[in-house]
């Protein structure tokens, strides 16, 4: 009997102690909502269509209402970061830098300016055109630029942001 008392009793504040615990990163991506079909995309620079792309998977598609502007400028740099014995590439890095502005279009102001480098590592295959080496840098470069927006979607999350200007 007082084995089942101090279970209940354990049990009862394992779950009064735990009432308030909120996830707190789901709470701050439904803040983000209000940019889902309200926002025009301006894209420049490298890999704009796959920016395109995975931003248009994001925000969505723009609706009558336009009230914020994001302008993404992006830049690619591939380096072969591993050369053999005779003088061909076997291992590059693609390292994508993007500038991300969100403005306020009724307000006429900036809400965040920010800048992020995100690198990734691919092998080739040196023995002419290799099929699998051009495939494996679509599918890092692509990765690279999720990897790159979603930390920008997650920095917007985390940084509690109203939308507000600066």
């Amino acid at each position: 009997m007082i084995k089942k008392i101090i279970l209940l009793l354990f049990f009862s504040l394992i779950i009064f102690g735990c009432s308030a615990f909120e996830f707190v990163y789901d709470n701050n991506l439904n803040k983000l909502d209000k940019l889902n079909g309200k926002t025009i995309v301006s894209i420049g620079g490298d890999d704009s269509e796959m920016i395109n792309s995975h931003l248009l998977d994001k925000i969505g598609v723009i609706e009558n209402i336009q009230v914020y502007l994001l302008i993404v400028k992006s830049k690619k740099n591939l380096v072969a970061t591993v050369i053999d014995k005779d003088a061909t590439a076997s291992k590059f890095s693609i390292e994508h830098e993007i500038s991300y502005d969100l403005q306020n279009i009724k307000e006429n102001c900036t809400i965040i300016y920010e800048t992020i480098q995100t690198k990734s590592f691919y092998n080739s295959k040196s023995a002419g055109y290799s099929f699998g080496s051009d495939l494996s840098k679509k599918e890092v470069t692509e990765n690279n630029l999720k990897s790159n927006i979603d930390k920008f979607f997650n920095s917007l999350a985390i940084k509690n942001l109203k939308l507000s200007c600066i």
